[in-house]
């Protein structure tokens, strides 16, 4: 039987891991191996999909699979455990999915044609529901969260700008009224 006791510095990474899966926005688990038989992302690879991925304010992280299955156990909501069967990267999005989702899909489709399946997406966890990869990919395909929330903006500051409009109207004509007939006294006058 074994015991369910872990070393100090592995409860520290479980916690941290605990952390990251609470902040998170949404959560991508790859597999950047590939199959088996063919070769994985390489070393610089995984460099360019780190950058991406930070550059989208998300984390790219190779974990362990017990201290993550532990993580996911201790928040609560151990849905994603599943999924830690095989080498395993975790992609935190702790800001925005859409840019998570741009930076993975983005990624994919700037590698070579014949790797560009890399990393393959396992699960994407977003507020409590699972997202298909084709869901990630639509995901990717809408604006950001800045431009969503201007394009709010605009449609609520629409019909405040059309009732000022309208306030405005009666007192707009009466002063055209007014510049009328002081323009047909000066003429006839």
């Amino acid at each position: 039987m074994t015991s369910t006791k872990i070393r100090p510095e592995k409860q520290e990474m479980v916690e941290q891991l605990k952390g990251k899966f609470k902040e998170s926005q949404i959560v991508v688990l790859t597999n950047y191996r590939g199959e088996k038989g063919k070769p994985g992302l390489t070393v610089k690879e995984v460099s360019i999909l780190r950058e991406k991925i930070r550059d989208a304010g998300s984390e790219y992280k190779v974990i362990k699979n017990t201290l993550a299955c532990k993580a996911i156990k201790e928040t609560g909501d151990d849905k994603l455990s599943t999924y830690f069967a095989e080498p395993t990267a975790a992609i935190f999005g702790y800001k925005d999915p859409v840019a998570t989702a741009k930076a993975i899909v983005d990624f994919k489709k700037e590698a070579n044609k014949d790797r560009n399946h890399l990393p393959v997406v396992k699960a994407a966890y977003m507020k409590g529901k699972f997202l298909s990869a084709e869901e990630l990919e639509t995901l990717a395909t809408l604006p950001s969260r800045e431009v969503l929330l201007g394009q709010l903006a605009g449609v609520m500051n629409g019909p405040v700008q059309n009732f000022v409009g309208v306030l405005a109207a009666p007192m707009r004509d009466f002063v055209n009224v007014l510049n009328a007939i002081k323009r047909q006294k000066e003429e006839q006058g």
